[in-house]
């Protein structure tokens, strides 16, 4: 499995663009109600029009034109508070019969970069079965 495109931050709070991470948290997202119901919005996940702007706001911060939710999800981590410069890096995607699992890391920055937690997005194709993170 490939990816799509990919978003990284470093911030504080626990946000890259409409997705708000708990602490270590990963999680997959495959249409627009779970979108919403990641945000900051998520007593709004059912409303249509919250759901078309929080995919707008995703779509442009992945650099897409749209997301296809019938054909792409989306995998969100967050990992453990560090620097503002450390990032975390996907080391694979692998389909074994009916669970993906994602293997990733957080790759470590000097300490001078300032207090951040280092959060990533990426968009890949469509997997239903489950889906097991391995940081």
């Amino acid at each position: 499995m490939k990816i799509i495109a990919a978003a990284q931050d470093s911030p504080n709070a626990g946000n890259i663009g409409p997705v708000q991470l708990d602490q270590n948290a990963a999680v997959v997202i495959r249409n627009a109600e779970e979108l919403v119901a990641r945000s900051g919005k998520a007593t709004a996940a059912k409303d249509a029009v919250v759901q078309k702007e929080m995919q707008s706001e995703l779509a442009k911060l992945l650099q897409v034109e749209a997301i296809d939710w019938k054909t792409q999800m989306v995998v969100a981590v967050r990992g453990e508070p560090g620097t503002k410069a450390d990032r975390v890096h996907f080391n694979s995607l692998k389909i074994e019969g009916k669970v993906l699992t994602v293997a990733w890391k957080v790759k470590q920055r000097p300490p001078h970069a300032g207090a951040g937690t280092p959060i990533a997005l990426i968009l890949v194709e469509r997997f239903d079965g489950e889906v097991k993170f391995s940081p």
